[in-house]
């Protein structure tokens, strides 16, 4: 008998996302951990340069003290011209990781997305055609960009869940790009 995977996990096949969702795992200029921050920097900044325009840019970070506890999300939203719309800050789990807390962060900025959507200060970035998720967890990336079928966490299946609806609740195409953390 063929082996099939144990899905213990499913997604509703109507909330996979659009192809209007782009999962970024890479910069397009590559730097390395040793090269100054500076540099990483400036590979971030050159890489953001070449995406479309975002009206809405949603930045998050996870960390866990000594990357096994006590873990803590946060993001930020920035409209079109950089400044601050919003923000959140989350508990991740007394015992985690921190590609976990990155994914509390990503899960919850997007949940705030949708829910404000409406709110007067999401409202004055209108007309929205592209927003960015930065995140420092590649590997978060990676796993999300090998498609929803293939999550196998609670917490990339829910990411994968809300990307679609809001990319549609915007009208906008939605990019996921790593970036480099603690680089300046």
């Amino acid at each position: 008998m063929p082996s099939v995977p144990l899905r213990t996990h499913g997604i509703d096949p109507a909330e996979l996302p659009s192809s209007r969702v782009e999962c970024r795992p890479f910069l397009d200029v590559q730097v390395t951990r040793q090269q100054p921050p500076e540099e990483r920097k400036a590979a971030v900044e050159a890489t953001l340069d070449g995406l479309p325009e975002a009206q809405l840019q949603l930045w998050t970070d996870g960390a866990a003290e000594g990357g096994t506890k006590n873990g803590g999300a946060g993001y930020v939203v920035q409209g079109r011209k950089g400044g601050e719309i919003d923000g959140g800050k989350h508990p991740a789990g007394k015992f985690t990781c921190s590609a976990t807390a990155e994914q509390v962060a990503i899960n919850e900025g997007l949940r705030q997305l949708l829910e404000q959507k409406e709110a007067e200060l999401y409202r004055a970035e209108r007309p929205i055609r592209c927003i960015w998720v930065c995140t420092d967890s590649q590997s978060t990336v990676r796993a999300l960009l090998k498609g929803a079928a293939a999550q196998r966490g609670r917490l990339t299946q829910e990411i994968w869940t809300r990307m679609r609806p809001v990319a549609e609740e915007y009208d906008a195409d939605l990019l996921l790009q790593y970036v480099w953390g603690h680089a300046n």
